[in-house]
């Protein structure tokens, strides 16, 4: 075990008693997952447009692009969870033609309870699906009044179920 690991093991085994016997085991998937989403953020921050955008496919696309003005006088909420650690939605909307604005925790300063090493992948990680969704990037935090535009203009709005991690009043 790396140091880390043997860290949260421990801490594991202080928090959880009943999970002692697999502590070691789950410190070890934890950190392994980190990983692999520390490289997710690295390719994604280089990443090309059109090499990520011909890796998906939409199944079902009209019951998005149906939905989308200027069919329809309203903005759309895609309502999504996490397929995998990258969030393909916004290329796939790209892929249809869509660009998309996309709602997600707060990762700039206000997210004080986050590390600046978590800010700042976070932030990187919310550079990349800006890029991809093609539209607004809009954090937990902000004000709601930057969702509402965002539907009034008939944008859809990409929601990922996990994203919302504030502890804002204002939420």
């Amino acid at each position: 075990l790396s140091e880390n690991q043997a860290i949260n093991a421990a801490v594991l085994n202080l928090a959880a008693p009943h999970l002692r016997s697999s502590a070691t085991a789950i410190a070890r998937r934890y950190h392994g997952l980190q990983s692999r989403i520390r490289l997710d953020d690295h390719r994604m921050a280089l990443a090309a447009m059109p090499s990520v955008v011909k890796q998906v496919s939409a199944i079902n696309a009209n019951l998005l692009t149906d939905k989308v003005p200027p069919s329809n006088n309203a903005g759309l909420i895609v309502f999504t969870a996490h397929f995998g650690r990258l969030g393909m939605i916004g290329p796939a909307m790209r892929h249809l033609g869509i660009k998309s604005a996309f709602l997600s925790a707060t990762v700039d300063q206000r997210a004080t309870s986050l590390s600046a090493t978590q800010r700042w992948i976070g932030h990187r990680n919310g550079e990349s699906l800006q890029r991809f969704a093609g539209g607004q990037w809009i954090m937990a935090d902000d004000p709601a009044t930057r969702l509402r535009s965002v539907l009034r203009r008939g944008e859809p709005l990409i929601i990922v179920i996990d994203a919302f991690s504030s502890r804002s009043p204002e939420r």
